[in-house]
C-alpha cells in the first residue's frame, strides 16, 4: 500500500525506472501506477514485478525513506498521514503480501482508495521526489532495495 500512495503522478498507467540500491534477496524489478492522473480520494492501482533471490518468510519490514526536491536540494519527508511520507509497515506480509515468498520472480497488483488530503499535506505532496523502498527481515538485515524518482502533483 506505500509504494501506492507514494506512486502518484501524471497521466495513463506509467512505469518508473527502479534503481536496486542494497541487499542481495530482493530486486524491484518493474513499477507500473493507473489510472493516472492519481487523484487523492479516488482508487489506484499499482503493479510490480519483484525478483526474491532466497525464500522468505515473515516478518518483512519495508521502510520508505521520502525526500522532496526543495531549491537545491533535498529534503527528508517525515510520515506525513500513514501511509504518506517516510512511514515503516512492520511486516508487508500482514499488509498484502502472501508469506512465506518462494524464490522467483513474482507479479503483485495493490488496489486500494487514496485517503482525501487537506490543503497543508496537498501543498507537501506536490512536486520532484526521491522514495527509496528498503526491505528488512527479522533481524533488520536490510534483503532489497529500490529507489524511484518521481514527479507528484
Amino acid at each position: 500500500q506505500i509504494v501506492v500512495l507514494l506512486l502518484a503522478a501524471c497521466s495513463m498507467t506509467y512505469s518508473y525506472r527502479v534503481n536496486n540500491c542494497g541487499g542481495k534477496e530482493i530486486r524491484l524489478r518493474k513499477v507500473n501506477v493507473g489510472p493516472q492522473p492519481v487523484q487523492f480520494g479516488r482508487n489506484i492501482t499499482v503493479r510490480g514485478e519483484i525478483n526474491f533471490l532466497k525464500n522468505l518468510t515473515s516478518p518483512l519490514q519495508v521502510q520508505v525513506v521520502m525526500q522532496k526536491k526543495v531549491l537545491f536540494g533535498f529534503i527528508h519527508i517525515g510520515c506525513v498521514k500513514y501511509p504518506i511520507g517516510s512511514c515503516t509497515i512492520p511486516d508487508i506480509c500482514k499488509a498484502g503480501l502472501v508469506c512465506p515468498v518462494k524464490s522467483g520472480i513474482h507479479k503483485l497488483a495493490i488496489s486500494l482508495k487514496l485517503p482525501d488530503l487537506n490543503g497543508a499535506v496537498k501543498i507537501l505532496i506536490d512536486g520532484e521526489f526521491k522514495v527509496q523502498l528498503i526491505v528488512r527481515d527479522r533481524h533488520h538485515r536490510q534483503l532489497g532495495c529500490g529507489a524511484v524518482d518521481l514527479h507528484l502533483q
